[in-house]
Formats: structure tokens, C-alpha cells, sequence
């Protein structure tokens, strides 16, 4: 064994040599974990999108509150924010930003294109923002460890050349309008170049970080409307994010049933027609109207608001619908309109104008259409009685017109009469006669023929009027009825009132039928130009 002082010796020269030989080894290992605990040079935050209007008050909205994309008008700003943190290891740099142009529509895309987007980079702590070029943002060696909020803003200007509005410069709703008009999603880069803070020098020029986010598709807001049409009338609702104001601008009147043009001026000039057109939401309170002649020389004229002191137009909330209502203001007597045009039906085509709120000014139309039928009264049942193997049934005109409709010439007429049965309260109504001769207030009906539809049991018997030519519909049937039974051959007649009629009767001149009934359609007759009745919506399709 070496002696102690050998063996020390040894040792001293080995533990040199470890010593030696590791210095670079650790020196790496060192490095190394100095750089896994450096932090990027760019390091962000979750971005927000902010809507500034004209006020520069700014409303953060999200992309999910319009489905994907982000509603605008003109002359309001979009702004993206992305807050990022900066570490320049002790030197300047140059912070851009880099956004691609915008793709879609291309009038919304030029004019995306035309008005430069403006970038600030602001201090989170309240410090002076820093200065901004064409080139980007110096950054500071000082701002090592800040963080900082990169705004990015894009806008449309309020009008064409940027002016106040005015008739040559204003977007209206022409081909280069830029309502509805939308591009797509764009990607928003943040670079950081290390260096000096004109940009680099050679120790770390090169050295740069990046951060991105998304600039939400834009999409400019509408004026358009939406129609949506049920068998009591239509309902009218904005398409865009905005209110709207809102009036009826036009309305035409024509018979559905095409006539000759004679004939159709005869219609508007004999009764007189005139239009109330309602809306609201529920009982079409705002009126506009068309006065009692206002249709008789012309099929298109233009509604005016009911009373005097009305605005023209009314407000449509957004995401709020309105409903429509129309009917006919005649300028004869019931009676006599009933007696020379009843079973016609006048199809009224009313156009709708909204114009959306300053600076914007779209417009848009949309029409809507409600039938008016002028119906024929139901026949009042005068009398029963058996005569022999027979049923003799009588029935009366029922308006106080001394003139039988099928009297007046040139007129639609009751055309024939009928004569419908059925097992007594059920089933269908099945016709089993009819009387040709539209002056004819008696029939003679077998017992035999009402056993055709009816084998056994009591019938219930009823009598409608039936327009002439050029007519759309028949009457309603009489709101009292016979039930018909027969023993030994010989019939019985006793008078009954059904619960409800199959088809709805007209009511009492001067009266409103309840709910919307075709009836509804037609307004009592006034003697004045305009009508004070409240409307109710249009009549049945």
C-alpha cells in the first residue's frame, strides 16, 4: 500500500483534473437554464373588439352577439385590442403590426381599404404611449417587463368623401351602398424586433418575437325587412341591429279575380274605395289612410297619417316586429256596396319604407298583401212548412235594398241560391238543390232528394247565396237552420240556431265582427274622408 502521503497526493491531482475537464460542461448547463427561464420576447393577453361611434363611447361586443361576424354602421369604428407584454433583454426594438387587406364585398372592402387603420400602443400602467411611424412602434429598453395595449382601429367614414351628409355624397342605398356589405375574418400579427430602437443592431437585430389574434368579420348593418305573412295579416321586422323608421308609402287596390278595365274603374269609381292601413303590436293603433275616393280614379295612391298631427313615420325597434292591418273605407252605404260588389275580393298591396338612423340613411322596401273580400250577407230564413211529400222553404234578401242584386245590371249578382243538408249536428253540408233564379226566395224540395243525402234520421236543412260571374266566394251560410224529420212519409220542419256557422256571416251595418273574420275587411261607410273606426287586420286568404 502507498505510504499516506503518496496516496494524498494522488487524490489532489485527481480531483484537478475532474475539475478540469467539466468547467465547459457546467458553463452550458448553466446557459441552458438561464434561457428555459427567460420569457418569450412577446408575450399576450386575450384581445377584446370594441365598437366606438360618433362619440367615441365605446361598447365591447363579441362576435358570438351577431353569429360570427361583428354589425357596424358608417361613421362608427371597430377597434381590436391585444394586450402584450415586452421583454427587450435590456434593448430597444420596433413593435409592428400586421394586418392583411380586407376581402369580400368589394365596396366595403375598398372603403376598408381607402381610410388608413390607425395603431396605438398604450402603457397599461398610464405612461405616455409610445411613439408611433409608418414603420411600427419604437419600443424603449426601458419598457423591459411592461406590458402595453396594442389598439388597432378600423373605420368607414360617415359619408363617401367624409363630408357632412349631403344628397351627392351620402351612402343611400344605390349599387356602391355599403349596406349589408361584409368581409371576412383577418389574422392580426405582432412582431417585436430586438435591437436599438431604430430597429436592431448586430447583437440582436435578428432576435424577434410574435403574438397573434383575429380581427372578427365586419359586416355593415341593414335596413332590409323581413315579411312574415299568416292568414290574418302580415308582420313587419327589422333584419338589422338598429331601429328603423318605418311608413307605408304606397298602396295599390286590385280586384282578385282580374276584370276588364272597365270594369275594374267601374268598381273603384261606384263605391268610392278608400284604404286604412293599421300597424302595432297588437291592435294596429298607428293609422295611416287612403281618404273614401282616394282609390276611385287611380289603383295606386299614397296613405297619409290618420290624424293630423301624427308623424309620417313610426319606430320599428330592433329585433321587434309590427303587425299590419288593412281594410276598405267605402263611400256608399253597406247596403248598396253589398248589393253591387258583394262576393268580389280586392287584393291590397301596400309597400313599406324603412330608412335607418343618421349617418347611414339606407332604405329599404318590403310589401305586404291582404285580401278584402266584400262578402255576400248570409240569407235570412223566413219559413218552413210541409206541403204533401215536400219541404217549401222561403228565405229573405237580407239588406234593406228594395233592388234584388240579381236585379242591377252589370253587377256580380246572386247567381243561384242552394239549398245544403246534412245529418242533423254533424258531418259535412252536402247540396241538394239549387235554384238557378237569383230572384228566387222559395223552393220545393222532395223529401226524397234530402233522403239521397240523408237516409234516415233527422236533416238539418240551410240555404246560401252564391255570387254570379267574376265572384271569388260564396256567402255565409244562415245563421238559423231547419231540422227536417219525417214519419210516415210525411216531413216535419223546426227551426234551429247552430253554435257556430261553417262559414263566418257578415255582421249588422255599423257593427265590427269580432276577430278576423272577412267581414272585418270592410269598414262601415262615413260620410267624411276619413274613418275613426279602429282597424282590425286584414281579411282571410
Amino acid at each position: 500500500m502507498a505510504p499516506p502521503f503518496f496516496r494524498a497526493t494522488l487524490a489532489a491531482a485527481a480531483a484537478g483534473a475532474l475539475l478540469t475537464t467539466s468547467t465547459s460542461g457546467y458553463a452550458a448547463w448553466q446557459e441552458a437554464a438561464t434561457d428555459a427561464r427567460e420569457p418569450a420576447p412577446l408575450e399576450a393577453g386575450p384581445s377584446t373588439v370594441e365598437l366606438l361611434g360618433a362619440d367615441d363611447s365605446p361598447r365591447r361586443v363579441d362576435a358570438g352577439d351577431h353569429g360570427t361576424e361583428i354589425r357596424a354602421v358608417v361613421g362608427e369604428r371597430i377597434r381590436v385590442t391585444l394586450p402584450v407584454t415586452i421583454h427587450t433583454r435590456g434593448a430597444g426594438g420596433m413593435l409592428r403590426v400586421i394586418v392583411p387587406p380586407a376581402r369580400g364585398d368589394a365596396p366595403l372592402a375598398a372603403e376598408l381599404a381607402a381610410t388608413p387603420p390607425r395603431l396605438e400602443v398604450v402603457p397599461q400602467d398610464g405612461d405616455a404611449p409610445l411613439r408611433v411611424s409608418p414603420e411600427g412602434a419604437a419600443v424603449p429598453a426601458a419598457a423591459d417587463g411592461h406590458t402595453y395595449l396594442v389598439r388597432w382601429t378600423t373605420a368607414t367614414r360617415p359619408t363617401r368623401d367624409g363630408r357632412p351628409a349631403g344628397a351627392r355624397n351620402a351612402w343611400g342605398s344605390g349599387t356602391a351602398s355599403l349596406q349589408g356589405a361584409g368581409v371576412g375574418p383577418r389574422q392580426l400579427t405582432v412582431t417585436l424586433t430586438r435591437g436599438d430602437e431604430a430597429g436592431g443592431d448586430e447583437a440582436g437585430g435578428n432576435e424577434a418575437g410574435e403574438v397573434r389574434t383575429v380581427v372578427p368579420a365586419i359586416a355593415m348593418d341593414t335596413a332590409a325587412l323581413r315579411v312574415t305573412t299568416a292568414p290574418d295579416g302580415s308582420t313587419l321586422s327589422g333584419l338589422g341591429t338598429r331601429p328603423l323608421s318605418l311608413r307605408p308609402t304606397s298602396v295599390a287596390l286590385h280586384p282578385v279575380t282580374p276584370l276588364t278595365e272597365a270594369r275594374a274603374r267601374e268598381l273603384r269609381t261606384d263605391a268610392r274605395l278608400g284604404v286604412e292601413i293599421g300597424w302595432g303590436t297588437d291592435d294596429c293603433a298607428t293609422r295611416w289612410t287612403v281618404p273614401v275616393g282616394g282609390l276611385a280614379r287611380a289603383t295606386r295612391a299614397s296613405p297619409r297619417p290618420a290624424r293630423a298631427e301624427a308623424a309620417p313615420t313610426e319606430n320599428l325597434p330592433a329585433g321587434g316586429g309590427r303587425r299590419t292591418c288593412v281594410r276598405l273605407l267605402p263611400g256608399v252605404a253597406r247596403d248598396d256596396l253589398v248589393r253591387r260588389h258583394a262576393g268580389r275580393t280586392l287584393e291590397a298591396r301596400t309597400t313599406w319604407t324603412a330608412t335607418s338612423p343618421a349617418p347611414a340613411t339606407w332604405t329599404s322596401t318590403a310589401t305586404t298583401t291582404e285580401r278584402l273580400p266584400i262578402p255576400l250577407p248570409a240569407p235570412t230564413p223566413a219559413s218552413c212548412r210541409p206541403i204533401g211529400n215536400r219541404i217549401a222553404v222561403r228565405w229573405a234578401w237580407p239588406t234593406t235594398s228594395k233592388t234584388p242584386p240579381a236585379r242591377v245590371a252589370g253587377t256580380t249578382g246572386i247567381e243561384r241560391w242552394a239549398l245544403l243538408a246534412r245529418p242533423a249536428g254533424t258531418g259535412t253540408w252536402t247540396q241538394v238543390a239549387e235554384i238557378r233564379d237569383g230572384d228566387g226566395r222559395e223552393h220545393r224540395l222532395p223529401l226524397a232528394a234530402l233522403r239521397g243525402v240523408v237516409r234516415t234520421g233527422p236533416a238539418e236543412l240551410r240555404v246560401r247565396a252564391v255570387a254570379g260571374a267574376g265572384a271569388e266566394r260564396s256567402s255565409g251560410d244562415a245563421v238559423r237552420t231547419w231540422t227536417v224529420s219525417a214519419r210516415d212519409g210525411r216531413p216535419t220542419c223546426v227551426a234551429t240556431t247552430p253554435a257556430r256557422s261553417s262559414v263566418p256571416t257578415s255582421p249588422a251595418a255599423g257593427t265590427a265582427a269580432p276577430g278576423p273574420t272577412p267581414s272585418a275587411a270592410v269598414a262601415t261607410p262615413t260620410s267624411g274622408p276619413r274613418s275613426t273606426a279602429a282597424p282590425t287586420r286584414g281579411g282571410t286568404r
